[in-house]
């Protein structure tokens, strides 16, 4: 007699890496921007003994894209550089901060 193996049950894993960008503007109001990189393996379970593997995720890295904050005269904020992310990255939250321009005095 002879057994086969049952098939693995193919189902897919995901993994989404966040990054949240909290924008403090000069009226004291806040905006929160998302951005997200998701990345995708498939897993396979044993459907005897429940027993999970993992395939290649589908990319290696992603890349969280570069926010520059809207303008507002009379105001500079710093930006928030583009940053390349991998499934083994923590989520991240960064704030975002208009500072006044000191005032130009003029000459009559």
């Amino acid at each position: 007699m002879k057994y086969s193996k049952n098939p693995a049950i193919e189902t897919t894993d995901t993994k989404t890496v966040t990054r949240t960008i909290i924008v403090e503007n000069p009226d004291g109001s806040e905006n929160k921007v998302v951005q997200t990189v998701t990345f995708t393996r498939p897993k396979y379970t044993d459907p005897v003994n429940d027993e999970v593997t993992y395939g290649e995720w589908d990319k290696s890295s992603g890349n969280w894209n570069k926010y520059s904050a809207p303008e507002i005269p009379g105001y500079t904020s710093n930006e928030v550089p583009e940053e390349s992310v991998t499934p083994a990255t923590a989520d991240k939250t960064v704030t975002v901060k208009y500072s006044k321009n000191p005032a130009i005095e003029t000459t009559d």
